[in-house]
């Protein structure tokens, strides 16, 4: 019997926790692994608020080129303000008169004698980094935001490109959430009619 109370008494107790070398290294990996997580997330989270800016901004350049080319396409060399070889901040054009249905009036492909409207069409840039559309100067339509350059340039004969081609080069910016500027540029050329 002494010896059973001899073995009780120097017998190792039972674990019944971590110590705290181990606790310590559970923490520190788990640390790790929360910070690495967030690392991937923050970048995953930035790459999105910047995938919409420049999805945004992509989406306002293409707005305002849709606008133009619809009637740009109708106008003429004579009819802008725009020489071969010039640039320009701002356009000027006329469009042909068109009867109620729609339809150019006085021209078919054998007789292009087109009468030409004398209200005046102005594509131009204002002072908050918008496209403005105006008729005979009034205050005008925005065709799109957050542009910051618009130019205007009709080539010149020895040009690759006919003298009817207009292009029209436009920058726009803006600031995503993460308060990164983000810049998109584009140039179009936009074929107007020859008479």
């Amino acid at each position: 019997m002494k010896a059973l109370v001899f073995l009780e008494k120097y017998k190792k107790p039972a674990r019944r926790g971590f110590s705290l070398v181990e606790t310590l290294v559970a923490a520190a990996i788990f640390s790790v692994l929360i910070g690495m997580t967030f690392v991937v997330l923050n970048a995953g989270i930035s790459s999105w608020f910047s995938g919409d800016a420049e999805v945004e901004l992509r989406r306002e350049i293409i707005k305002a080129l849709t606008a133009m080319e619809k009637e740009l396409k109708y106008t003429a060399p004579a009819q802008t303000n725009l020489a071969d070889g010039n640039t320009a901040v701002s356009l000027n054009f006329h469009l042909p008169n068109k009867d109620a249905s729609g339809v150019i009036i006085n021209w078919d492909e054998f007789t292009p004698a087109i009468s030409w409207s004398t209200d005046v069409i102005t594509y131009e840039l204002n002072a908050n980094e918008e496209i403005i559309r105006k008729v005979n100067g009034g205050a005008g339509s925005v065709l799109a935001r957050n542009i910051t350059g618009l130019q205007f340039s009709r080539t010149a004969p020895p040009d690759p490109f006919p003298g009817n081609m207009l292009r029209i080069d436009i920058t726009a910016q803006k600031t995503d959430k993460k308060g990164r500027l983000l810049t998109d540029a584009v140039q179009f050329l936009i074929k107007i009619r020859n008479n």
